[in-house]
């Protein structure tokens, strides 16, 4: 384009100064006059376009988007283009004809007072479009909520372009909004996007007023740290739990967490969230608040903890599958609570262990350590998940770390309590082995390496063997 533009003015340099007297001789002198004129005033603006090219090529592709890091606003381009070419007409007319900009501007006043007057929200809209490029209070590809009373509600969505009059934004929908810029700059609007990061969101959580604030905040924190893992939301800064207010009989929760709005949209990240919290008030059996009658004193809500140890076990798949009913009721009155406050640690990677683990309530990290030594996350574990399973029934070494990452509560099923079933229950160790072996051949599978079951499973029924068969030694 520049040199298109380069030619163009070459050629009409050549025809207006050396080649036109040629042409002109044989013109009336009133057409030779016009001809002249004609083309000093359109090289003046061809040379004004070169510049305007010139101009955009060094400065707005260059310089600017080294400087800035992105493409400078097409109205802003398209406004410094028509000052070039206001800039060469006027110079034209002034060297060709004679006429002043201040002379034309004169003379214009009163008709731009009357079109100011019938253009009035037009005007307002293409300064807005300016201003909106200038200060950069959002940009193409930023999130945006804009807070205007003609709008009624205020709209959520990703702005999609700026023009001379419009900012068009796509709602979550997928309509397409059109705004005048007058506006977005007359109202409060919340920029998602700026600064970068996490932002925050909240969730709210009723309960009964019944249940203990202390369990409902751990259990609910627990899920919520868990659920953070999940694409588009951040794990830094943590979630937390607030108790919200309170009414007659009911207690309102905040889960607060953090999204990323450029990877999800806020209610794809709050359903995340909640679907997280319906799923630990459902497993832990939570009441919710409702209208009810009480004609006798109401039950204790305070779960005793040998039925909880069984409600526990009965929802570890590892148990339901392998133990029946009475034998799922033995291990869970062998049973111990751990508490551990957040940033202890519950297993330590490469240490020997004979227990394993189920969370009762609030979250743990599971870490490995990495080539360069430091520690790595690899996992959380929330209500009803397991670590240590191996380490119970084959006594290998732990195989990661894992730390409350919130107040923890655990419970604790030792060797010991897996030892007193066997006598009955030999085959439980076949049952245990078919079971672990395959997990693991899912988990190969995952990764793309290939296992055989039935190899898996004889491994780890020896290890079982071998190592409950040296207790029993042991204890004779």
């Amino acid at each position: 384009m520049i040199v298109t533009f380069a030619i163009i003015a070459a050629s009409l340099a050549l025809l207006r100064f050396w080649t036109l007297g040629w042409f002109l001789a044989v013109l009336p002198d009133s057409m030779a006059a016009f001809a002249v004129d004609s083309l000093g005033i359109l090289l003046s603006l061809v040379l004004s376009l070169l510049a305007d090219r010139l101009f955009r090529y060094f400065y707005w592709n260059r310089i600017f988007r080294r400087k800035k890091g992105r493409k400078a606003p097409a109205l802003v381009r398209d406004l410094t283009t028509a000052i070039f070419l206001a800039i060469g007409l006027s110079t034209g007319l002034y060297l060709e004809v004679g006429v002043a900009a201040s002379g034309i501007a004169a003379a214009s006043g009163a008709t731009a007072v009357i079109l100011g007057f019938a253009l009035q929200t037009m005007i307002q809209d293409l300064f807005g479009g300016l201003s909106i490029n200038l200060d950069r209070s959002y940009a193409i590809g930023d999130w945006v909520t804009i807070h205007a009373a003609d709008l009624g509600a205020a709209d959520y969505g990703r702005v999609e372009g700026i023009a001379w009059r419009t900012t068009f934004i796509r709602l979550n929908d997928g309509r397409r909004l059109i705004i005048p810029n007058r506006l977005v700059t007359s109202n409060p609007i919340t920029n998602h996007s700026r600064p970068d990061g996490a932002k925050r969101l909240t969730v709210e959580i009723c309960l009964d007023m019944r249940v203990p604030s202390e369990r409902a905040v751990n259990i609910l924190m627990g899920e919520a740290v868990k659920a953070a893992r999940a694409r588009g939301l951040s794990q830094h800064p943590a979630p937390s739990v607030l108790v919200d207010r309170i009414d007659q009989d009911s207690v309102y929760y905040s889960v607060r967490f953090y999204f990323y709005p450029d990877r999800i949209s806020p209610d794809e990240a709050q359903s995340i969230m909640l679907r997280a919290a319906q799923d630990a008030i459902r497993k832990t059996a939570l009441p919710t608040p409702v209208q009810q009658v009480e004609l006798t004193q109401p039950p204790v809500t305070e779960v005793p903890f040998a039925q909880e140890a069984r409600q526990a076990i009965r929802r570890v798949p590892l148990f339901v599958r392998a133990l029946s009913a009475e034998q799922q009721g033995d291990i869970a009155a062998r049973c111990r609570l751990v508490i551990l406050p957040a940033g202890n640690t519950l297993i330590r990677q490469n240490d020997t262990g004979g227990s394993m683990f189920v969370i009762l309530d609030g979250a743990a990290d599971v870490t490995v350590k990495g080539i360069d030594g430091g520690e790595q996350q690899v996992n959380v574990l929330a209500l009803d998940d397991i670590v240590g399973e191996m380490s119970l029934l084959t006594g290998a070494p732990r195989t990661a770390t894992v730390k409350a990452a919130t107040p923890l509560r655990v419970l604790e099923i030792t060797k010991e309590a897996i030892e007193a079933l066997l006598p009955d229950a030999p085959e439980l160790l076949v049952q245990f082995s078919q079971i672990l072996a395959e997990r693991q051949v899912q988990l190969a599978e995952a990764s793309n390496r290939t296992v055989h079951k039935k190899a898996v499973e004889q491994d780890l029924l020896s290890k079982m063997r071998d190592f409950f068969v040296r207790s029993f030694s042991a204890g004779d």
